[in-house]
């Protein structure tokens, strides 16, 4: 772009080239087109110098222009709808302009917002974040372990289990798992059991707790008439919360995805296992380093260690550290006793497999 003293001097220096050797020698000189010289050697006979400025369009007519009562409704649906786009308020308002017409009078209002970029979404998500104490909400999803190549020999040699079970805290961040060859109600629902009971005897009231899952059915009964045995565990039996993230949106229990990205990176697709029992002391190696000494980026770089220190729950740290079970070898402890369409479990008892 040339300054306003620039493009004087440019045109100057065209119109005079033109009438000293020519427009066709002018056009080619200053890499221009004819209609261009012609225009500007027009308007310099006419006016003289003041006529190679630039002239207002003030005064200049717009047949196509917006009415002003036309680009009130648009602006007064677009405060309504922020959501929308300008293509979606031509569809609605069945309007005869583009989308870059009305995109224009709607940015000119300062009705469009900037797209944030993704550290600028993590940084507001991490401070809605902070305003959850520890333990406060709960992520928990399935993980499947068939769809890593790195793993699938293992899983075959050594017949591991094909499922993870993940929980994973909001605030701190802190993850828990357990593995199943089943992707049932049931299975969830022991590991649940498992680690409420846990928390419980770290002194975590679960009363105030929200456990947050998708809609699949490892989770959520789908008859009207009954509850699955995860969702009894969690409200009954130790009175806390269960909420169901809107079908189809996975971003909502992006904590716990994240955390199955990480495992996958970090410990699936880099070790090899020999036997059941080195997976197993691998995966609580794992938990107990990711819990304690690994930093998480979306929360300042602090492990949940360190912020439950921040946070005054030092009291809480013997949460961080429950040993991930096979959820199957805890089926013989569930009485299923039926009283109107409900089964209950009964706590596991504690089986060290590391001894």
């Amino acid at each position: 772009m040339y300054h306003k003293e620039g493009k004087l001097n440019y045109r100057w220096n065209l119109v005079k080239t033109a009438e000293r050797e020519g427009i066709s020698e002018a056009t080619r000189l200053y890499k221009t087109t004819r209609k261009t010289v012609r225009k500007w050697l027009s308007q310099y006979k006419e006016e003289g110098v003041k006529g190679l400025e630039n002239k207002s369009r003030l005064q200049q007519k717009f047949p196509n222009r917006i009415p002003d009562d036309i680009t009130a409704k648009i602006l007064e649906t677009r405060r309504k709808h922020m959501n929308w786009g300008a293509r979606r308020i031509i569809e609605q308002m069945n309007l005869p302009y583009s989308h870059s017409t009305v995109h224009k009078k709607l940015k000119q209002a300062g009705l469009i917002q900037k797209k944030k970029k993704r550290y600028m979404r993590r940084r507001d998500m991490s401070q809605i974040r902070k305003k959850y104490g520890p333990f406060q909400k709960i992520q928990v999803d399935v993980k499947y372990l068939t769809d890593m190549p790195e793993l699938a020999a293992f899983l075959r040699w050594n017949n591991l289990p094909l499922y993870q079970i993940t929980a994973r805290d909001y605030r701190t961040g802190a993850q828990f798992i357990g593995y199943s060859y089943d992707k049932t109600s049931t299975a969830t629902g022991i590991f649940i059991d498992y680690l409420c009971n846990h928390l419980q005897r770290s002194g975590i009231n679960l009363e105030k707790s929200v456990f947050q899952t998708d809609n699949g059915s490892e989770f959520v009964s789908k008859s009207l008439k009954r509850k699955s045995l995860f969702e009894d565990i969690v409200t009954k039996k130790f009175k806390a919360t269960h909420k169901r993230i809107p079908p189809a949106r996975p971003t909502y229990n992006s904590d716990v995805e994240s955390a199955h990205r990480l495992i996958e990176d970090e410990l699936y697709c880099v070790e090899e296992y020999s036997s059941e029992r080195d997976f197993m002391i691998k995966a609580f190696s794992y938990q107990v380093y990711f819990n304690r000494f690994r930093g998480n980026r979306n929360r300042e770089n602090k492990t949940p260690l360190e912020i439950l220190t921040k946070c005054k729950k030092m009291a809480w740290q013997s949460a961080l550290d429950i040993q991930p079970i096979i959820v199957d070898r805890f089926y013989g402890h569930i009485e299923r006793i039926k009283t109107g369409g409900y089964f209950y479990c009964v706590p596991p008892k504690e089986i060290n497999f590391y001894s």
